[in-house]
């Protein structure tokens, strides 16, 4: 890619993440993540808010702020030999700031970060720098579990979730401690509209977008882009037909027990570690939850029947099938 062109690529997200914006705040301990120079990973399911949650993040800190969003469809050149521009850009654009503030402090912000090549190499490379550096990734490729070999410096790892029933009533404009509802101290009006928006939440769940433009529709085609980028490419699945049988059936009966010889005999599939791994895959993606029976004994847990949960409401009303209102 072309400096010229990754320079006014980087010109405008720089203004696009400067714009000031009405963000709803996430309860999440963000300081814990603000300290040491550690590299912080925010993983996710698609549409959660990573992106917003940089800009929370860097609305709290002094100093050189560095964006790039690598999803630009702008950068679908990038190569490893633009990392190097990137740096330079930095320079370019910041120095004024960086001589007067003298420490030379840059953060560093990066959505989609897999999207380019050997971008674990670059993060470890300003971690030895002593930068500091956010990133956010679609989970598909930045797995809890695979962090730690990508990243041999040290890093951090937010997972970060649809809105809670608490932001979404921050959303609309209402907040609320758990004091003031255990002193019943609200009014009969207050209480009658926090449950209309329970009621919302329950059937529209908590992705941002979808919460704010009233169009639960989108979160369709979140699942489908989850699916079929994280799950069915990435982890090259032949038998399409028979993994899509089993999340839509999954979806369905949220919240019901079942047993992987159950499972198998509903949707076809013969092997029962092809099963275990379907699942494993929808956990690792945050699509689905899995509940284990409990039992003191390690051994009857794996056996028993187990419970599914998925990570979204809204999923229960745009993909599922249901004949009946089910409450989990």
């Amino acid at each position: 890619m072309e400096k010229s062109q990754l320079r006014q690529v980087i010109i405008d997200q720089q203004e696009s993440f400067r714009k000031v914006e009405e963000l709803v705040y996430r309860d999440i301990d963000l300081e814990r993540y603000l300290r040491g120079n550690e590299i912080v990973i925010i993983s996710g399911i698609r549409r959660c808010g990573k992106s917003s949650l940089l800009k929370l993040i860097a609305g709290q800190l002094e100093g050189v702020k560095f964006y790039v969003d690598f999803d630009d469809i702008r950068l679908s050149d990038f190569e490893v030999k633009n990392f190097q521009d990137l740096q330079d850009l930095v320079i370019e654009f910041y120095r004024e700031e960086l001589d007067k503030s003298g420490t030379g402090q840059v953060y560093y912000f990066f959505d989609e970060i897999q999207n380019v090549p050997l971008w674990e190499r670059w993060l470890n490379n300003l971690y030895k720098e002593g930068k500091k550096v956010f990133a956010t990734g679609s989970n598909s490729q930045l797995l809890s579990s695979e962090i730690s070999t990508f990243l041999t410096g040290r890093n951090k790892v937010l997972k970060l979730f649809p809105f809670s029933f608490r932001e979404l009533l921050r959303l609309k404009g209402i907040e609320i401690t758990g004091e003031k509802i255990e002193s019943g101290m609200l009014t009969s009006s207050r209480k009658a509209e926090i449950f209309s928006y329970f009621l919302e939440y329950f059937e529209k769940g908590g992705f941002p977008l979808v919460l704010i433009s009233g169009d639960l529709e989108l979160s369709r085609g979140y699942f489908e882009d989850i699916l079929n980028k994280d799950v069915l490419v990435r982890y090259n699945i032949k038998e399409v037909r028979a993994l899509k049988d089993l999340v839509l059936f999954l979806l369905s009966n949220v919240g019901r027990a079942y047993s992987y010889p159950t499972l198998r005999k509903i949707t076809g599939i013969k092997s029962l570690s092809t099963i275990k791994n379907y699942l494993d895959y929808f956990q690792n993606v945050f699509l689905l939850y899995q509940l284990p029976r409990f039992d003191y004994s390690l051994k009857k847990q794996k056996v028993s029947s187990s419970k599914i949960y998925t990570i979204d409401n809204s999923f229960l009303k745009t993909v599922a099938f249901n004949f009946s209102e089910n409450k989990g």
